[in-house]
């Protein structure tokens, strides 16, 4: 026995199979009924065709010789009485084969006793009620005999003649019907089941030609999300190798102009390790590309400005209250949102000595809104249109590229990084982080 799998195509071609099997079935058994029944049916019209000639032909007979003996008398003898004429009728039948008795009932369904009765139990109502409604009835009397009932008329009244019959030709009969329904139903379902064999064949090679194709698409697809996942880490960790280059080409820049006052030197010293061992930790992890743990936006703003008055201690930076400071991040935003609030807070500050900063956090839709404000003079208005593109600067020795690699590193978490407005009174930019939730 061949066990197919749970998932297998060809599991439909069997449950078709057996389906079509079983319509074969039931179309051959309810065939076989109907050719048995019409064998019977057959039969009792020969029968009653017979009959009823015999009768007509007996009746003919005796009144032609009630007229010969009779002369112009109106009445005639017993011999064109019903039971003599059925009697009559009754006995040429019998040179019938398989004919083996013959009884008749009057329309109230009771015996003549015609002389060629051979059986002795009286049929059902329904039997007789089945016979006039169909026009014929049978029933089996034991193995080797059975009797048809046939309705016949005659003076306008109803007669019913029941023929006792041998059992043994019907019995031959209904087997040969039934070997010849056997042999046609093997030939039609193994006919149909090769046609349903092939039907399927053609679709499960064509279905499985369409699902390796979907696999094949799959693993390219898989393949292809994984090298857009290492072009995003690669982007990141470009974007924050490159925000790194750029703290530290400005702290080397202020350690040259610095470097008769020793006092400022150790101080941009220990901000630019700062800055480097904070920028090597952002690359680990978004290396690993990993989430190690979650933090609030007020647990980032309060990082943001230990960090902002370690580094620029002339500069003051005021954390509004709002609902969005208790929302969370994970560390991979974190340490990006870090980068871009340091950069935009060393350029306010290199702006403007003793700079106000400010930071303010709303929640819209599926990102946090992270404003961050400075008193400065703001951005000169031919610059503000180039704004986010690299080697643009209005700072001394300025290499441009900072605002651009923030603009990155923002892009790279899903978010993005605009400039509100600038003037005379300050500058505002605009700092979206999708929301975790």
């Amino acid at each position: 026995m061949i066990f197919l799998k749970k998932d297998s195509p060809w599991n439909s071609f069997l449950w078709s199979a057996v389906s079509t099997l079983t319509i074969v079935g039931c179309i051959l058994l309810i065939s076989r009924n109907q050719l048995h029944e019409e064998t019977i049916g057959s039969d009792a019209r020969f029968l009653k065709t017979t009959f009823e000639k015999n009768l007509e032909d007996a009746f003919l007979q005796n009144l032609e010789f009630e007229i010969l003996n009779q002369g112009k008398e109106n009445k005639f003898s017993a011999f064109l009485e019903l039971d003599s004429l059925l009697n009559e009728a009754a006995v040429a039948c019998l040179n019938i084969p398989n004919i083996l008795g013959i009884q008749a009932y009057d329309p109230t369904f009771t015996s003549l006793n015609l002389s060629t009765s051979v059986t002795h139990s009286r049929p059902d109502r329904k039997y007789f009620i089945e016979a006039v409604n169909q026009g014929w009835a049978y029933r089996k009397l034991d193995a080797e005999s059975l009797t048809l009932l046939v309705p016949i008329r005659h003076d306008n009244e109803w007669i019913l003649i029941e023929f006792s019959l041998a059992g043994e030709p019907f019995e031959n009969s209904w087997n040969e019907i039934d070997s010849t329904l056997i042999k046609q139903g093997l030939i039609l379902g193994t006919a149909m089941l090769f046609i349903l064999w092939v039907i399927f064949r053609f679709m499960i090679r064509k279905i499985t030609a369409k699902e390796n194709l979907l696999f094949e698409r799959t693993e390219v697809l898989q393949k292809t999300n994984q090298e857009l996942s290492r072009a995003y880490k690669t982007t990141s960790l470009g974007a924050i190798t490159g925000h790194l280059m750029h703290g530290l080409r400005n702290q080397l820049t202020s350690l040259k102009h610095l470097a008769s006052e020793d006092g400022d030197l150790k101080q941009q010293i220990d901000k630019m390790q700062d800055f480097v061992q904070q920028s090597l930790g952002s690359i680990k992890e978004a290396e690993k590309n990993e989430i190690s743990y979650i933090l609030t936006m007020g647990e980032l703003f309060q990082i943001a400005q230990s960090k902002c008055t370690k580094l620029f201690p002339e500069t003051t930076l005021e954390i509004k209250q709002s609902e969005c400071l208790s929302e969370s991040i994970n560390n991979l935003q974190a340490n990006l949102a870090l980068a871009i609030l340091t950069n935009l807070f060393q350029n306010s500050t290199e702006a403007r000595q003793g700079a106000a900063l400010s930071l303010s956090c709303v929640k819209k839709g599926g990102y946090m809104e992270v404003d961050i404000s400075d008193n400065g003079t703001g951005i000169p208005e031919e610059l503000l249109g180039h704004l986010f593109e690299p080697v643009i600067s209005k700072k001394k020795d300025g290499s441009g590229i900072g605002l651009a690699l923030s603009r990155q590193l923002a892009e790279s978490m899903g978010g993005s990084l605009t400039i509100l407005h600038s003037d005379q009174q300050g500058t505002t930019f605009r700092l979206c982080i999708p929301s975790m939730q």
